[in-house]
C-alpha cells in the first residue's frame, strides 16, 4: 500500500496516486522523519547519501483487501489518513494490523506531529510589535522600518503575527520640561490602554522604542512583566540596527556606595539616590542641581560604558538581576524607611524599558526619574509608584 510500483493503479475509479500537495504537507508535518521511529527519511545514513527513502502509508487501507480497510465513505488520500514512515515500519504495521490498530496509528501520528509543532513553536514564536517614538526621526512606521524590525525579530527567533502598534507623539519636543513629560505620559498611557486587550492575547510582545529615558521607563512600568515581553536595542548603522549583536553575556555590572558607612543603618533617611551609568559616566556632582548633597547615593556601573555597552538580551537580563538584587534590595535593607529612590539614568534604550517592567507595584517605593538637561545637569521628569 503506497509502494512506488503500485502507483498509477486505479481502484473503483480512484487513482492510488496521493496528491502532490498532500504529500508535501505530510512531509512538513513530520519534519521529514518516520512518524513511528523518528528516523531521517531524507538520507541513507549507512552510505551517507541524500535520498528520499520515505513511504506514504495509509491508516485505513486504499484497497478492500488491505490492512484496516473501512467500508465507510472516507477520502483515503486525505492527510488525516496518511503517515510518513520508513520502509521497515510501513511493512510492520501492514503485516500486523491486529496490533497496529487504527486508533493506535492515529494516536502515534497525532503525537509525533504535535511534538514537531511544539519544537518549532519553542524555537520561533509569534509576536505583536510595539514601536514607540517620542518625536525622534530614527523610528517611524515606514516599510523600511518594518523590514528592519522584522529582521530583528527573525534574528531573535520570533516572527510577526501581523499586529504592529505605532505609538508616536504629535507634540514637538522643543523643550523637555515638566509640562512636556506630563503630556507625553498621558499620550503614552492613553495609547497603551487602547491596545491592552490585544497585547494580553498576544503570545509575545516585542518592544522597539526610542524616547527620553524617563518615558522609556514609564513605558516599561505600563507594560510591567505580566506578559512575555521582549525588549530590543537600537544600534547605530546597518540594515539590522535593531538586531542583537550577540547571544552571550558581554559585560558585567556592579554597585558602588558613594557615602560613609555610618549612614548605612540610619532609620532617619527617607530618600536615596541611584545613578545608573551604563552608556556614560554620570559624576555625582551633576545630580546636585536636582537633589540635596546630603542624600546617600549609589551608582550602578557596567564594566564597559558606551552606547553599545549592551549587546545582547543576556546583558539585559544580567543588568536587571544586578539592578534588583544589588541595588534596590540593598537600598531596602540599608535604609528601611526610605520612601523615595531618585534615579539618574544614562543607559542604552533597552534598559530603562526593562527597569520599568521590573517595578513591583505592591513592594517598591516611589521611583522619581530625572532627565539630563542642556546645562549638563538633571531635572525632575516623572515618578512611578504603586498601581497605574
Amino acid at each position: 500500500m503506497g509502494n512506488s510500483e503500485e502507483l498509477g493503479k486505479v481502484l473503483n475509479g480512484k487513482s492510488r496516486n496521493i496528491p502532490k500537495n498532500t504529500g508535501l504537507a505530510l512531509w512538513a508535518k513530520s519534519a521529514g522523519r518516520c512518524q513511528i521511529c523518528g528516523s531521517k527519511l531524507y538520507e541513507n545514513e549507512k552510505f551517507g547519501l541524500e535520498i528520499n527513502i520515505s513511504q506514504q502509508a495509509h491508516i485505513h487501507a486504499f484497497s478492500k483487501k488491505g490492512s484496516r480497510h473501512t467500508d465507510e465513505i472516507i477520502d483515503v488520500h486525505s492527510i488525516d489518513n496518511l503517515m510518513l514512515l520508513c520502509y521497515e515500519d510501513h511493512h510492520t504495521i501492514d503485516n500486523k494490523p491486529e496490533q497496529f490498530t487504527v486508533e493506535l496509528l492515529q494516536g502515534l501520528k497525532a503525537d509525533f506531529e504535535n511534538k514537531v509543532a511544539s519544537v518549532v513553536d519553542i524555537i520561533r514564536k509569534k509576536t505583536s510589535v510595539i514601536y514607540y517614538s517620542s518625536n525622534i526621526s530614527e523610528l517611524d512606521s515606514s516599510p523600511k522600518t518594518k523590514n528592519e524590525l522584522n529582521r530583528a525579530l527573525l534574528d531573535f527567533n520570533l516572527f510577526s503575527d501581523g499586529h504592529y502598534y505605532p505609538i508616536e507623539s504629535p507634540i514637538p519636543s522643543i523643550k523637555q520640561d515638566d509640562a512636556y513629560f506630563k503630556i507625553q505620559k498621558a499620550i503614552l498611557k492613553s495609547k497603551l490602554m487602547q491596545i491592552k486587550s490585544a497585547l494580553d492575547e498576544a503570545e509575545v510582545v516585542s518592544v522597539f522604542a526610542i524616547a527620553p529615558q524617563p518615558l522609556l521607563m514609564y513605558l516599561g512600568y505600563l507594560l510591567n512583566d505580566e506578559s512575555d515581553t521582549r525588549i530590543f536595542q537600537k544600534f547605530r548603522g546597518g540594515d539590522s540596527s535593531w538586531s542583537w549583536k550577540s547571544d552571550q553575556l558581554t559585560t558585567t555590572f556592579h554597585v558602588d556606595e558613594l557615602f560613609h558607612n555610618n549612614l548605612c543603618n540610619s532609620n532617619e533617611i527617607t530618600e536615596v539616590n541611584l545613578i545608573v551609568s551604563i552608556s556614560a559616566e554620570i559624576a555625582e556632582m551633576r545630580i546636585h542641581s536636582a537633589v540635596s548633597q546630603d542624600i546617600p547615593t549609589y551608582v550602578l556601573r557596567s564594566s564597559y560604558q558606551g552606547f553599545d555597552a549592551i549587546k545582547s538580551n543576556a546583558d539585559v537580563n544580567e543588568f536587571t538581576k544586578i539592578f534588583r538584587n544589588e541595588a534596590i534590595e540593598k537600598i531596602r535593607q540599608q535604609f528601611p524607611n526610605a520612601s523615595v529612590i531618585n534615579i539618574f539614568p544614562a543607559m542604552p534604550v533597552s534598559l530603562p524599558v526593562r527597569m520599568g517592567m521590573d517595578y513591583q507595584k505592591n513592594i517598591d517605593v516611589e521611583w522619581r526619574i530625572f532627565n539630563r538637561n542642556n546645562e549638563d545637569g538633571f531635572i525632575y521628569a516623572t515618578s512611578i509608584m504603586g498601581g497605574y
